[in-house]
């Protein structure tokens, strides 16, 4: 079997503005530390996995993402 483009989600403890929605968030990884994300040792990689520390804007839409 052939695989294609496949990625994977790292998720963190929320940060203020995404705790109203959810208690956990995605690692959102500044362009700078991409370097530390792809080439550094496991342990080191793993500091960067916390809440993003700048603003994020949390905009809701009326499209169920979830259907119950």
């Amino acid at each position: 079997m052939e695989w294609g483009p496949a990625y994977s989600m790292v998720m963190t403890e929320a940060c203020a503005q995404v705790a109203g929605v959810h208690d956990r968030m995605p690692v959102i990884l500044r362009h700078e530390t991409w370097p530390d994300w792809l080439d550094s040792p496991p342990d080191d990689a793993r500091l960067l996995c916390q809440p993003y520390p700048a603003d994020v804007t949390i905009r809701q839409t009326a499209n169920p993402r979830v259907r119950r």
